[in-house]
């Protein structure tokens, strides 16, 4: 991914949808939705992905090591297609509990 691909990534909207292959390394993304077998949706929401969950790439390559969480695992990139991502929403503050809040709250 070039510098200008990167750039593009960390400025997109909320909402702007693609998969997690295409991912920036270390930009948060919401999981919009998993496409795919059956299989493979199953073993990811093993791992947490789930739609609304909010992950981010720690290092790429031919694998990718995501994390969700205090949790990482690795997944191959052609397995990340699968997994359909959104910019997560900007997080202003946390609340009295330390959970963030989002910015439009």
């Amino acid at each position: 991914m070039s510098t200008s691909e990167i750039r593009r990534h960390l400025d997109e909207p909320a909402g702007a949808e693609r998969p997690l292959s295409d991912w920036a390394l270390n930009a948060v993304a919401t999981v919009v939705e998993v496409v795919g077998s059956d299989l493979l949706a199953n073993k990811l929401r093993e791992l947490g992905v789930i739609p609304g969950a909010q992950l981010r790439i720690v290092h790429g390559g031919v694998n990718l090591i995501i994390q969700i969480d205090e949790g990482r695992f690795a997944i191959r990139r052609r397995d990340a297609t699968a997994i359909r991502v959104s910019a997560a929403p900007a997080v202003s503050r946390a609340n009295s509990d330390g959970q963030p809040v989002p910015a439009h709250a």
